[in-house]
């Protein structure tokens, strides 16, 4: 019974990759089960530009999948402004960056804007989780309009 409700799961999450235009490439199991995707905190935080951070529990997975496609976006878009990071706030490894920034809710991803020449951060709200509200927040913050 187990198996089969594993597999309703996958199946679920790997239909809802395909509405969500998650690249067919996108491998879920290692997303599932790595401490980040896209550059690590280490590396983006040692980078000269900002990053947009998504720091969710991909326990949680059907809400995580839906950020690849704004990954993308972000690195399509904004690749010569921003770097992009998911930490998975699942794995022991990134205790430290979770107690840091306290999302409000770890059951639900939460989204930054870090300025890593500053060293601040910009919580940004659940209303812009979509990829037109991420590009107007991070236009806006390049624009100077933000912080």
């Amino acid at each position: 019974m187990k198996k089969i409700i594993i597999t309703l799961f996958i199946l679920f999450i790997a239909n809802s990759c395909h509405a969500l235009q998650i690249p067919k490439d996108f491998d879920l199991e290692a997303f599932l089960n790595r401490p980040y995707y896209g550059k690590s905190f280490e590396q983006a935080m040692n980078g000269q530009k900002p990053f947009l951070l998504v720091m969710g529990n991909t326990k949680y997975a059907h809400t995580m999948v839906r950020f690849i496609p704004i990954g993308e976006m972000v690195d399509k878009e904004f690749g010569n402004d921003f770097n992009f990071c998911i930490i998975n706030t699942k794995m022991p490894e990134n205790n430290e960056f979770v107690e840091y920034f306290q999302p409000p809710n770890l059951k639900q991803p939460a989204l930054y804007i870090v300025d890593t020449k500053q060293s601040e951060y910009l919580y940004i709200e659940k209303k812009y989780y979509t990829k037109n509200g991420i590009r107007k927040t991070l236009k806006q913050y390049l624009e100077g309009k933000l912080f």
